[in-house]
């Protein structure tokens, strides 16, 4: 990545599986710490998956408006 994202001006955050067969884990672990990038990572997810239940609801909604939440207060 080199310094492409050193310039966030705003908060920014990447939310990966573990399990990603298209984006492996050890790539992120590469991005240098950057203030405005918060990277969060969970076992498992697949690649845009994060699925919670058989009605193919997605818990990365929830967490998006936990965020969104968090930057109003």
């Amino acid at each position: 990545m080199g310094a492409r994202l050193s310039a966030l001006a705003m908060p920014a955050y990447l939310i990966a599986a573990e399990d990603d067969p298209i984006i492996p884990i050890d790539d992120l672990k590469r991005i240098d710490p950057i203030e405005n990038l918060h990277i969060e990572t969970c076992r498992h997810g697949g690649h845009c998956g994060f699925i919670e239940n058989l009605a193919a609801r997605s818990w990365v909604e929830t967490r998006m408006l936990q965020i969104l939440e968090q930057h109003l207060d």
